[in-house]
């Protein structure tokens, strides 16, 4: 499965190494989820994980964006028609957008507002408190520099109601893509 990842996951999941955030960079490492991106995600990425308040050693950072650039999918992404609240914002929703991925990852799903845009609808659901732990005892590693598709879900009015988008694009709180990776396993 291929996703885009908010900068402020990759630190809460460093930050709270027991928390959903961490579940989700856990299956980053091991390979069950890729990231899609571009120069400015990896930009941005490299800027904030190197900020003096983090102190993350600089080997850290460098092996995480090694994996990204290795293992991830560079994508050369189209500009957005509309504006976000968040400019900052557009180039997680380009990337996505132009690598057809499922969904992106983010603590601040209010930056991503439907009405702002056509097609993406946030999802709003609850997710288990064991979303994590079942995770952890059902996902399996998979060797480095696999081939992966993006699945595409199609549009439907159901699915529209759900929160799925016509393009398949999804906006999940780390919790929710939890929720959708535990249906999947």
């Amino acid at each position: 499965m291929i996703v885009v990842l908010d900068t402020n996951v990759i630190i809460s999941g460093i930050l709270k190494p027991y928390s959903k955030a961490a579940a989700i960079l856990h299956l980053v490492a091991d390979g069950t989820i890729r990231l899609a991106y571009d120069l400015r995600l990896l930009s941005e990425y490299r800027d904030v994980l190197s900020r003096s308040k983090f102190n993350f050693a600089k080997e850290n950072v460098e092996a995480f964006l090694n994996q990204v650039e290795q293992e991830g999918l560079l994508t050369s992404a189209k500009p957005l028609k509309i504006h976000l609240p968040d400019p900052d914002d557009e180039p997680f929703l380009e990337v996505a957008l132009s690598a057809g991925v499922e969904a992106i990852i983010t603590a601040n799903k209010r930056h991503f507002p439907k009405k702002q845009y056509e097609g993406v609808n946030p999802v709003r659901n609850s997710s288990g408190a064991l979303a994590a732990q079942a995770l952890a005892q059902r996902v399996k590693p998979r060797p480095a520099y696999r081939q992966a598709g993006g699945i595409i879900l199609k549009s439907n009015p159901a699915a529209e109601q759900q929160g799925i988008i016509s393009n398949g694009v999804k906006i999940l709180s780390p919790a929710e893509f939890l929720e959708v990776m535990k249906e999947k396993i």
